[in-house]
């Protein structure tokens, strides 16, 4: 009778353990949705995982891949309504709501809460589309941008970032909230920026230690950990300061630009829809951008010009030498070789370069 009872014990810890293991390491139920469809993808666009989930008769789905690498991930309706989870490879994630008004009520049984990204990503659709309703007005072609106009949208702008700057980071939410709050942008405008909010980064960078094993984390984590010796090292290099002769070959030296009053910008070849650029506005003012590229290296004829390319092998040096952290950066250097502003944007350096060209 025991060994009969032993056996009896033995199989269903079997069964118990049997089970566990075939988990899915996502998976739920969405009611209403029989039949549709969910997309998966990672939020990290260093990954390429991009599945399509069904939806099955009785309103669930799974999702069972060779190998989860932990990270965020975004599940998303045909119509653009989405929701992140975590998935670390080792807890299953559970949902269970409603699928014709998801995400909303949804609830996630995971390693982490998911309502902090939920919330978030609702203020950053509405930031993006008070940003947008300002920008289509200069589609119109009644809208003859002129010095008063294109000012006066950037203020919208600038003021439509204050508003949702302050509303958008989670003060007291999770870490990875916190982390992505600080990532979120519309279109090549951060709603927070290194320099700007480094307390801010600093104090997420510390807190997101324990979850360095998800990519996103990664990421994060490699973007800001020289922070703090940029930061001591950017102190030579703020306004008022004098901007340094750095040569960088043999037809690169800033000194050149002494003497001038100049708006030097610097950018990346992998994202060279940046802010715009700022062209020669005055005879005064010299107009320079330098821009990171892996591939080729162009010689400038002169200072006044859009664009030159510079080799990787000199961009660290250029990096460290001006305190970047974050691209693109700009400077605006007085004749005597002051900087006068230091990554202002927008109706800032607007502001900047019309006092500087009327002294």
């Amino acid at each position: 009778m025991i060994r009969l009872l032993q056996a009896f014990v033995f199989l269903l810890l079997l069964t118990a353990c049997g089970s566990r293991t075939e988990t899915p390491p996502l998976s739920g139920i969405l009611w209403g949705g029989e039949g549709n469809r969910i997309i998966l993808q990672s939020v990290s666009d260093s990954l390429l995982v991009n599945d399509t989930l069904l939806i099955n008769h009785v309103g669930e789905f799974q999702w069972r891949p060779d190998t989860v690498i932990p990270g965020l991930y975004k599940l998303s309706k045909y119509t653009g309504q989405s929701a992140i989870v975590v998935l670390d490879g080792i807890e299953p994630v559970v949902l269970d709501g409603q699928y014709f008004n998801f995400p909303e009520l949804l609830s996630v049984n995971g390693p982490v809460p998911s309502d902090g990204f939920l919330h978030i990503d609702k203020l950053a659709v509405s930031w993006r589309q008070a940003l947008e309703s300002e920008i289509v007005a200069t589609v119109d072609s009644n809208w003859i941008p002129n010095r008063a106009r294109v000012a006066l949208l950037h203020h919208k702008l600038d003021s439509i970032d204050q508003n949702y700057h302050a509303l958008v980071f989670p003060q007291n939410g999770h870490p990875l909230s916190q982390m992505y709050a600080l990532l979120q942008t519309a279109g090549n405008r951060h709603l927070y920026h290194l320099i700007a909010d480094s307390v801010l980064f600093v104090s997420v960078t510390h807190a997101l230690q324990p979850y360095s094993y998800l990519t996103e984390v990664k990421h994060f984590l490699r973007k800001t950990e020289n922070l703090k010796k940029v930061l001591y090292s950017r102190q030579r290099l703020v306004p008022g300061a004098l901007f340094p002769d750095l040569p960088i070959n043999d037809s690169l030296n800033f000194s050149d630009l002494r003497g001038q009053m100049a708006y030097l910008e610097i950018s990346d070849a992998s994202r060279q829809k940046g802010p715009s650029f700022i062209s020669n506005r005055n005879d005064s003012l010299v107009s320079v951008r330098i821009l990171f590229d892996t591939i080729s290296a162009l010689s400038p004829k002169g200072w006044d010009y859009s664009s030159w390319k510079i080799k990787e092998n000199d961009r660290v040096r250029m990096t460290n030498d001006l305190g970047l952290i974050q691209l693109p950066s700009n400077f605006v250097i007085d004749t005597s070789g002051v900087i006068i502003a230091r990554d202002v944007w927008n109706s800032q350096l607007g502001a900047v370069l019309e006092q500087l060209v009327k002294k």
